[in-house]
């Protein structure tokens, strides 16, 4: 057994492949021609995560980090598809019109 069996399989261009255990492995992986294994921890909270040698860096754009943020939040029932989440001013505005509403006496919604 392997001290450290734990390893990043990443592509000839450095992008995260998948986390593997050596020990685990079966006898019939074999990682493809361009890939290689690095002993650092995978990483976390990445879209298209890239080796630079040093660290992992986040090379997926504002939009497709939206774009996969939006499908997770779908796939948890949190957001159901086609909605969008209101902005921090529309969520200011419904507390403001909801504290008025009370101080003067009506119901939230009136």
């Amino acid at each position: 057994m392997t001290e450290n069996p734990h390893r990043c399989v990443i592509d000839c261009d450095g992008y995260y492949v998948t986390f593997v255990n050596l020990d685990d492995l079966p006898k019939s992986f074999a990682i493809t021609d361009g890939q290689s294994y690095i002993e650092v921890s995978p990483p976390s909270n990445m879209i298209a995560p890239h080796w630079t040698g040093d660290v992992w860096e986040e090379t997926a754009s504002p939009e497709e980090i939206a774009a996969a943020e939006a499908a997770k939040a779908q796939e948890a029932g949190t957001v159901s598809e086609g909605a969008g989440l209101p902005s921090l001013v529309e969520r200011v505005e419904a507390v403001e019109d909801a504290l008025l509403a009370l101080a003067l006496g009506g119901g939230i919604g009136v």
